[in-house]
């Protein structure tokens, strides 16, 4: 099985999992040295943040012998464990006045 088609598998069973309360999302994710993981993200209800878990190694345990069924289980419980509570506030990150000192040019490639 390829990682887009555990990915969607996945995406699926979490929806069911988690219920019409948490919106249920995956996608690819690039990172800075260029290297393309797949996300899962799990959007808690009237919440604005949503942490992302890489699928990446989960297919990896698949593979090695984990259960589907425990790969759902262990994905469960990290977003229950893990998910925010509450909205975090946004507007600092929103202003470029406020962040700019804080933004880092990094040149494709180098």
């Amino acid at each position: 099985m390829d990682i887009n088609e555990f990915a969607g598998k996945v995406c699926n069973a979490m929806r069911k999992t988690l219920g019409a309360d948490c919106r249920v999302e995956c996608k690819e994710v690039r990172k800075n040295n260029g290297v393309i993981l797949h996300g899962l993200l799990v959007l808690g209800e009237n919440r604005n943040v949503a942490p992302t878990i890489y699928l990446d190694t989960f297919l990896e345990a698949y593979e090695a012998g984990a259960t589907f069924g425990s790969i759902i289980q262990r994905l469960s419980d990290i977003c229950r464990e893990d998910m925010l509570r509450e909205s975090v506030d946004m507007e600092f990150f929103r202003s470029f006045e406020k962040v700019r000192d804080r933004i880092c040019y990094r040149q494709e490639g180098k």
